[in-house]
Parts: structure tokens; C-alpha cells; sequence
């Protein structure tokens, strides 16, 4: 019985191969592109699930107001953790760490490797975590001041597979003993290491400041006994806080406060300001949105399309209805055809994205497929089967009345279902329109982002990170600078585009403190990356005065009205006179609002990065130079370096990467869309043929025909271009918001998406229309 169904199904599936094809084609698209997409989002949100207490841990973060200015980030100074947990009950541990975001040396004998990803930790960090731990007793891999903690693939770099507890390692000029060793962190972690040394070091070195009112800062982590007491530590957070801080610099207005974020919220929902791990969950929400979309609108294609088919079977189950099938016959043998269809178009999809694996991790910047896929080969099985057992119950009670009770039946289309299907005509034109319009503004907005001037020169601009080399530093810049492909160098502690650090300063004519971002820089800065100063002067080269001297941005001269700016004052550990304004250029990521912003020459022993500006066309021979000279001054300092242009194409390829899956989901999902179209106008003017034949009959030409029939769908069209608009603008303005700088939404990107998608709708109506228009009317009149 069973395999009868199946040679029903295939001898179906052949006489009608083409909506057949159609159906598949649909299915395999929006099956493969939903679970490419539903697999992509699950690894999102499993971020730090496999922390055994993550139910229990927060990370504590801090919203600073001053005068003119709210700071909401994920760093609290260092003394706040241990005093939290001393002083609030519920807050069973506290773990701080703190990233070194500079390149270091790690030798040992003679092999030296890079370490780009090093942490400072307390020594609970993995007693507080769930890494996996590999070698070494978890309360004592941070015990010692001189301890360090590699990861599997760092000591595999110096060891091969051997055990490499209790060797010795040198890191920055300084000693280590191997305490234990850890498996890769997860990529689903959104705290990421390659080697751990103790919070000790840290906090203990020489030009380290430590207090309750600035220095060093770090990311605190709390465990609560219970996770139901976020509510109570909060609770308790203000008069911690008031005895701490806040009596203290109430006069100067400023006011600090903390709060819990969850750790499974910490990757996609962060509430901060900033965090260089976080991923912008919106921006998942909208795949997830659009993976829904496709599998919706496949099956929706597929039922309709099915049904224009199933019209065309009536006779043949109605024959075998009457030769006792039976009514759970027929319904098994509906099951069936939908059943072997979509586990067919399951497998073709599992094999598409097996083969296309590479491509896809390539796509999303991450390999999420490796152990996605084959944990959800299950879920999908399920998936498809509860599809099919909706999608085959709509079609036989849909046709079940017409099937026993007309014999020998005709072509036939339900009352019921032809009134409904203008309105799934009218829903498939406002998700087409909705559609296509959000895709020219997400274009346009990444293409503003990635288009916008930083206000600084990147091309032939070589960056090098460094630790303190101290007086080498003043020499092997002389030495650069000798170079005939070198234009300029420059060293600061800070880097255009990329980093910077902030303090608290008072500025002249304000009674209260306010903090301002800060570029710590050279003579040579202004120089190297052409910055244009609009008021003012540069630094005086080698005058060590110029310390006692500050060079503002134009945002800052407005936020404090100061017009002009130079002659003003600010205060520091001193007095600084502002001796020059520099024009807005970009200190962090373009999708940031440009900061306020001081930049001075203090702190030159603490230049960690050095900017060398190259000829144009002289690159290569020049860096070869370059690293002969630094091998020579600093042999035990590894050459690593970055293009700045390249540096800024790598950080925002998020951007790129997340524009290139929107158009091509958002593509496949108005494809897939279309073939709704193709199955729903095969649907409607299959059930008007008799019409079509009579109108022949009684002298219409075929345009009068095809005019009539592309009228009906054109009036669907106007209303849902009325609907589809509103929805679309408001949605992508909601999205616009998130971007400090943003283009404007304009009529002409609407009009475009309807003239698109009308031109798509009448090509459609109008073949099919065609069609109809032009078979012989005897054909369709010969049943009545």
C-alpha cells in the first residue's frame, strides 16, 4: 500500500513537473535559507550558555553623569569589585579582568610567538567560569604573582603536545611559570584569551594608579547565591556607592551609578555604550525575521501551488474515490504526495548546505555549521513532517467535499478559496514592496557608513603596536625616519579610528569636572595623518613645554561655547593652555558620534603604537627596511604590523558582512515571493478559463483579455503599496536610529520599490494571462 502511494506520488509529481519543479524549487530555497539562517541565530544566542552557573552571574556595569555628559559602560575601577562583594550578602563571588590590547613577545628558548589576546584575571577567574581545563588545579593556575595560563593552541605553538606545567616563559621582559593550561576558548564566548597572567600584575605595576575615583578600570563580574536576588543587590547599590564616590564628588556633578546585566544578555542585548565583544542584537532580530519570512512565504507558495495542481486532479481521485479509496485514502495519498516532497526538499537542503559549508562560514564570518547542523538534523526531520501534516490537512479538507460527492468531476475551484486569494495576491505585493524598499535603505545607510570620511589619511599608513621600549623608542624613530620611503613617523598612545582613553578634566569658566575622550600624541601626529587644524597652532617640535599645552576638536569648542577656543584653559594635574582647534576626525568606530576630545604630548614614555606614513608605490621595499632597522634596535620585539586602510576594511567588514546577508536572504525571499505570485495568478485564472472562453467566444481579443485580468491584481497593488509604505518607513527609521550618522528616507526609494514591484507583478499576470487568453475556448467550454 504504502509503496503504491509512493508510485501515485512520483506518477503525480511527473505528470505536473512543472508546478512540481516549481514547488521543489520553492521549498529547497526557503528550507535551506531558513535553517542556514535559524541555525546562524541559535549560535548567536548560545553565547556563554555552557557556563555551568551562568544563571547566577552579572556583570556589573557603570552609568557616570557629569555636567554635560552620560557614560554608560562595562568597566568599574578596580577597587569596587572586592568591596562589593564584602560589603552586599547576596554576592556569593566577584572575578575582575582586564584585556592587554597591545601585541607582546612570548618566548621560550628560542621560539618567540605573538600574543595579540593576553588578560589580566583574579585567580577565581576559572573556578568563577566554565573554561575547560586541560592541566593544572583550578584554584591554584593564578596563585603566584609569576603564574601564566596558556591556551591549548599557544602551548601547542611552544610545546607541540607535551605537558608544559611548571616551565619557564618570558613575556615583556619578564618571567613566568606555566600553572596550567586551558582548552581554545568556545567561539560562543564572548570573553575571549589566549593566555592569562594574574589581576597582581596589573595593579602592582610601577605607573599604575589604583582608586575609587579614576585609574585603572575593569570588567567585574558578580555570582549571586540565587539569581533571584539581582533585585536586592541593585536595591543596595546606591548607598554602597554614596559611601564610595558619590558624597564625594556630588559638589563637582558627578554622579555614578551601577547595574546587573545578565550574562546571556552580555553579546546581543548590552545596554553600554561600547563593548569592542558585543554584537547588535537588532540586527540578528531582522535575520530572524527575514529566515521566518522565506519558510513562511515557501509554504504559503507551495500550498497554493499544490492546490492549482489538485484542481487539476479532482477527476482522477474522484474516479478512484468511487472504486472505494475511501475518504482516509485519499487523505493518506494527499499526505503522502506532501510528505515525500518536503523530506525531499529537506535532504536536497541538507546537502546544499553541506556543500556550500565554506561559503556560508565565509559569509557569516564564523563557522557556526561545524556543530549546528548535524545537533539539528532531528529537528528539521520534525519540522518538515509537522509542515507537511498542516499543509496536506488544509488541501484535503479544502477539496474533501467536492472529492465524494461529485464524481467524475472537472476542473474546480472552491468559492471560498478564489475570494481569499486576492487578499494572499495583496499580501504578497506589500511584502514585496516592504521588502525590496528596506533593502535600497540598508544599502544606501551601509554604503554612507563605509563611504564617510574618517577626517584623517589611512593610504600608505603603516601602524606597529608595541610594549614600553622606553629610549629606544625616541632612537629607532630617528632611525625610520632616515628612510627614503618614510614620509613620516609618529608615536602616541592612541590610534585615529581606533582607540582612545578618556579622563576627567575642568574646563575654564566651569565649576565642574566633565570627561572628555583622549589622543596622547607626538610633534609628528598632526603631520602624518594630515589633520587640519582650523584655530590655532600645532606642537612646537622638541619643546617639552607643550606638555603643559592642549589642542582640542571642534565638537568640544562647541559643547563648552568657547569661541574661540584658543587662549582657554584646562584643568589637569595643572593648568593646560588650549593652543590650537583640530577639525572633527573620527577617534572610535564611524557608526559612534565623534566625542570631545583633548590631545596632548603628556605621557611620552607610555606611546605604545607608532604610525609610519610611506610613499605611495615604494611600500614593500620600504616595510622590508623598516624591519631590518627594528630587528637591529629591538630584535626582542616582534615586527608586527597593519595598514591602517586595511586595519579599518577589517573592522568594519561586520558592516559589509551584514549588508551582503541581507541582500542575498532579502533577495531570495522576494524570488521566493514571486513564485507565490506565479502560483497564486496560475491559481485565480485557472478558475476563470470557462470565463475566458466565453469572453473569446463572444469576440474579446486577447489584450482586451490580458488588460481585464492584470486590472484586478493592479487594484491589489495600489492598496498594498498604500499599506506596504508606512510599515516599511517606519521600521527602517526605528532601524536608522541606531546610527549616529544616517542618510535621510526619501519618497523616490518607495516609488522605485513599487515600480519594481508592479513591473514584477504584471510580467507575472500578464504570462500567465497569456496563456490563458490564448487557448482554444473549446477547450475550456467542453464540459459544460
Amino acid at each position: 500500500m504504502i509503496l503504491n502511494r509512493i508510485k501515485s506520488t512520483i506518477k503525480s509529481f511527473y505528470n505536473f513537473k512543472v508546478y512540481s519543479s516549481i514547488n521543489l524549487f520553492g521549498l529547497v530555497l526557503g528550507i535551506t535559507c531558513s535553517a542556514v539562517i535559524f541555525l546562524y541565530v541559535n549560535f548567536e544566542y548560545s553565547f556563554d550558555n555552557f557556563h555551568k552557573d551562568k544563571d547566577r552571574i552579572f556583570r556589573v556595569n557603570e552609568i557616570t553623569t557629569s555636567p554635560k555628559n552620560i557614560d554608560n559602560i562595562p568597566l568599574l575601577r578596580a577597587p569596587y569589585g572586592p568591596a562589593l562583594k564584602n560589603e552586599i550578602s547576596e554576592i556569593e563571588d566577584v572575578v575582575r579582568f582586564d584585556y592587554n590590547w597591545h601585541v607582546h613577545t612570548l618566548k621560550f628558548n628560542d621560539k618567540v610567538i605573538a600574543l595579540e589576546n593576553a588578560i589580566f584575571a583574579d585567580s577565581n577567574l576559572f573556578s568563577f567560569f566554565t573554561f575547560n581545563i586541560l592541566y593544572g588545579q583550578p584554584k591554584q593556575l593564578l596563585a603566584s604573582k609569576n603564574s601564566i595560563v596558556l591556551t591549548q593552541k599557544i602551548s601547542n605553538r611552544l610545546f607541540g603536545n607535551e605537558n608544559p606545567l611548571g616551565k619557564l616563559v618570558e613575556y615583556d621582559s619578564n618571567f613566568y611559570v606555566i600553572t596550567g593550561v586551558v582548552a581554545d576558548v568556545p567561539r560562543n564566548s564572548h570573553i575571549q584569551f589566549d593566555a592569562v597572567f594574574p589581576m597582581e600584575n596589573l595593579l602592582k605595576s610601577p605607573d599604575a594608579y589604583v582608586g575609587w575615583d579614576g585609574g585603572i578600570s575593569v570588567t567585574t563580574f558578580v555570582k549571586l547565591f540565587s539569581s533571584d536576588l539581582e533585585t536586592n543587590v541593585e536595591e543596595k547599590i546606591p548607598d554602597f556607592l554614596w559611601e564610595k564616590v558619590n558624597k564625594k564628588n556630588k559638589d563637582a556633578g558627578f554622579f555614578t551609578e551601577f547595574y546587573l546585566e545578565p550574562l546571556n544578555q552580555i553579546h546581543l542585548f548590552s545596554k553600554v555604550d561600547w563593548d569592542s565583544h558585543e554584537k547588535d542584537g537588532k540586527q540578528v532580530l531582522i535575520l530572524l525575521f527575514i529566515g521566518l519570512l522565506i519558510l513562511v512565504i515557501a509554504v504559503i507558495n507551495y500550498l497554493f501551488i499544490s492546490n492549482g495542481t489538485l484542481t487539476l486532479r479532482l477527476k482522477e481521485f474522484s474516479i478512484k474515490n468511487y472504486f472505494g479509496l475511501g475518504e482516509s485514502g485519499i487523505a493518506k495519498q494527499i499526505f503522502s504526495d506532501s510528505l515525500i516532497l518536503f523530506i525531499l526538499s529537506g535532504i536536497i537542503s541538507v546537502i546544499l548546505i553541506s556543500l556550500l559549508k565554506s561559503y556560508i562560514s565565509e559569509l557569516f564570518n564564523v563557522d557556526f555549521l561545524s556543530f549546528q547542523l548535524k545537533n539539528n538534523i532531528f529537528l528539521l526531520a520534525i519540522v518538515l513532517i509537522v509542515l507537511s501534516c498542516i499543509t496536506s490537512c488544509i488541501q484535503f479538507f479544502t477539496y474533501k467535499r467536492k472529492i465524494i460527492n461529485n464524481p467524475f468531476v472537472g476542473l474546480y475551484s472552491p468559492p471560498f478559496l478564489r475570494k481569499k486569494l486576492v487578499y494572499i495576491s495583496a499580501l504578497q505585493f506589500c511584502i514585496s514592496i516592504g521588502l525590496i524598499s528596506s533593502m535600497i535603505i540598508v544599502y544606501m545607510q551601509l554604503n554612507y557608513a563605509l563611504q564617510k570620511d574618517l577626517g584623517f589619511i589611512s593610504e600608505n599608513i603603516i601602524n606597529i603596536s608595541h610594549g614600553s621600549i622606553g629610549a629606544k623608542q625616541k632612537m629607532l624613530i630617528n632611525e625610520i625616519s632616515k628612510l627614503p620611503g618614510v614620509v613620516n613617523v609618529s608615536a602616541s598612545f592612541g590610534i585615529p579610528g581606533l582607540e582612545t582613553t578618556a579622563n576627567g578634566y575642568k574646563p575654564e569658566g566651569e565649576e565642574q569636572w566633565q570627561i572628555f575622550s583622549a589622543l596622547y600624541v607626538d610633534d609628528n601626529f598632526f603631520s602624518t595623518f594630515q589633520l587640519e587644524l582650523i584655530e590655532g597652532r600645532n606642537f612646537r617640535e622638541g619643546v617639552n613645554t607643550d606638555t603643559k599645552e592642549f589642542i582640542v576638536n571642534e565638537t568640544l569648542a562647541k559643547q563648552l561655547n568657547w569661541n574661540p577656543a584658543v587662549g582657554k584653559s584646562m584643568f589637569r594635574n595643572g593648568n593646560h593652555e588650549i593652543i590650537g582647534v583640530v577639525k572633527d576626525f573620527h577617534v572610535g568606530l564611524i557608526y559612534n558620534k565623534i566625542p570631545p576630545l583633548i590631545i596632548s604630548k603628556e605621557g611620552a614614555n607610555n606611546f605604545y603604537s607608532l604610525s609610519i606614513a610611506l610613499m605611495p608605490g615604494e611600500t614593500s621595499q620600504t616595510i622590508k627596511q623598516i624591519k631590518k632597522l627594528w630587528n637591529n634596535i629591538i630584535p626582542d620585539v616582534p615586527f608586527n604590523y597593519f595598514f591602517m586602510n586595511s586595519k579599518f576594511e577589517s573592522l568594519y567588514s561586520e558592516i559589509k558582512q551584514t549588508g551582503t546577508i541581507l541582500f542575498i536572504f532579502t533577495g531570495i525571499s522576494i524570488l521566493i515571493s514571486i513564485l507565490g505570485l506565479f502560483g497564486i495568478t496560475f491559481l485565480l485564472i485557472n478558475s476563470k478559463v470557462k470565463e475566458i472562453g466565453i469572453r473569446k467566444v463572444n469576440g474579446a481579443s486577447v489584450f482586451e483579455i490580458i488588460k481585464k485580468l492584470n486590472y484586478n491584481f493592479l487594484k491589489w497593488f495600489v492598496f498594498a503599496f498604500v499599506i506596504a509604505v508606512p510599515i516599511s518607513w517606519y521600521a527602517m527609521n526605528r532601524w536608522l536610529q541606531s546610527f549616529a550618522y544616517r542618510v535621510e528616507q526619501s519618497w523616490w526609494i518607495f516609488a522605485l520599490a513599487g515600480v519594481f514591484a508592479l513591473s514584477i507583478i504584471i510580467l507575472t499576470v500578464s504570462l500567465q494571462s497569456w496563456r490563458a487568453a490564448t487557448r482554444n475556448p473549446v477547450d475550456a467550454l467542453r464540459y459544460e
